[in-house]
């Protein structure tokens, strides 16, 4: 031990068992920095039984943020296999880390997982804990870092490489950087991770769950569904380059998508004033049994499917589709209205609004044609029919 180039072991040694007696005093950062970066590969073997399990210990007693600790521990690991891993942390522990609230413990118990990439008998047995799994997706789907993200976008692309039944590709015929290379398997795997994902229908509906906004995490926070979403698109181009019939096609069928909440109906007053003519249309936009009949030229009959289909089709949990009776509830990011046909063109967005900001004159429509956005009213702001032949100014409930 003395011919480690390591200095300050001592006073890491007594901080490290100060810690564990007394789990209220302050961590010392800087200690456990200077001994991170003093860690080499020839120097770090003799300390992984000095340290790692002292510092298990201390993770599950610590409650305060334990970056300082999970840094130290990961480059510690880093040797370790993942057979051994097993002997220093159990299941349920891996699965409190990745339930953490703490991004450093989701990245601890991610780069445990990665561990098993390093042959297929390893992501068997993996899958043999289908709670560790399904708490390793909740984590990369349902975590707001960035980095949590990457992770876990990574981590899963590789395990379900090195899974693979398919025959690997064949070797690269000139020098590829191994960050951007699709497989980085030598020989077909088991199919267990992908059977497990992709076959059993209870982690494969968590998956659909959690991307489509039905999880209960995802329920609070819809801006998070738009992040699960980006996520699981990154991963399939890789995904597809290894086993696309798998992830093109499935006997599970997808939840429905999520609708979101109805928003109360309020009252506006005041004056707004209109596009085209300089119009205005005065006081509480009609509900849809007192909407007066309007003319609807045909530019504006194909926003209003377009901008239906939109929200049908994809917009849900990205702060997007909104539906309301009476078809003019609005929010940030809205793209389109359903009801009451009042909805945007092509791409565009049918209201768009902030707060409650409601309105969308009735059948007559604020619809863009094409691919502009309907109307836009931001507080008591301007209202203006874009889009081209399917716009057309809103006065008194009626299109012009």
């Amino acid at each position: 031990m003395e011919t480690t180039p390591i200095t300050g072991l001592d006073e890491f040694d007594k901080h490290l068992d100060d810690l564990i007696q007394d789990p209220s005093l302050t961590l010392n950062p800087k200690l456990f920095d200077d001994i991170e970066l003093q860690l080499t590969e020839s120097n770090i073997l003799p300390l992984i039984p000095r340290f790692l399990p002292r510092l298990t210990t201390v993770l599950k007693q610590y409650t305060e943020d334990p970056t300082a600790i999970v840094n130290l521990t990961i480059k510690l690991l880093q040797p370790v296999p993942f057979e051994d891993v097993f002997s220093l942390a159990q299941t349920q522990e891996l699965i409190t880390a990745l339930e953490s609230p703490a991004p450093a413990a989701n990245l601890l118990g991610i780069a445990i997982l990665r561990k098993a990439a390093a042959a297929p008998r390893h992501i068997s047995f993996l899958c043999t804990h289908p709670d560790l799994v399904a708490a390793f997706i909740r984590c990369w789907l349902v975590s707001p870092q960035v980095e949590v993200g990457h992770r876990g976008t990574k981590v899963l692309g590789d395990l379900l490489d090195i899974d693979s039944a398919q025959a690997p590709p064949p070797p690269p015929t000139r020098p590829i950087d191994p960050d951007t290379m699709l497989s980085i398997r030598r020989e077909p795997g088991h199919g267990a991770l992908w059977d497990l994902l992709f076959r059993n229908r209870p982690m494969y509906t968590l998956l659909l769950d959690l991307i489509s906004g039905h999880h209960p995490d995802m329920l609070a926070n819809p801006a998070q569904v738009s992040l699960a979403q980006d996520r699981v698109l990154r991963l399939l181009p890789r995904l597809a380059s290894i086993d696309f019939p798998t992830v093109s096609r499935s006997d599970i069928l997808p939840p429905s998508p999520a609708s979101p909440p109805q928003r109360p109906r309020q009252r506006r007053s005041g004056r707004e004033r209109g596009g085209g003519d300089g119009g205005e249309w005065v006081d509480t936009i009609p509900t849809t049994a007192a909407r007066p009949a309007a003319r609807r030229g045909p530019a504006a009959v194909r926003g209003a499917a377009a901008g239906a289909a939109v929200g049908r089709a994809a917009a849900h949990g990205a702060g997007g589709f909104l539906r309301d009776t009476g078809g003019a509830a609005a929010r940030d990011g809205a793209v389109g209205l359903e009801a009451g046909d009042a909805a945007g063109g092509g791409g565009g967005g049918g209201c768009r609004g902030r707060g409650s900001a409601e309105g969308a004159a009735g059948a007559a429509g604020s619809d863009g044609g094409g691919g502009g956005g309907g109307f836009e009213a931001l507080g008591g702001g301007s209202v203006a029919g874009g889009g081209g032949a399917g716009g057309g100014a809103v006065r008194e409930g009626v299109l012009t």
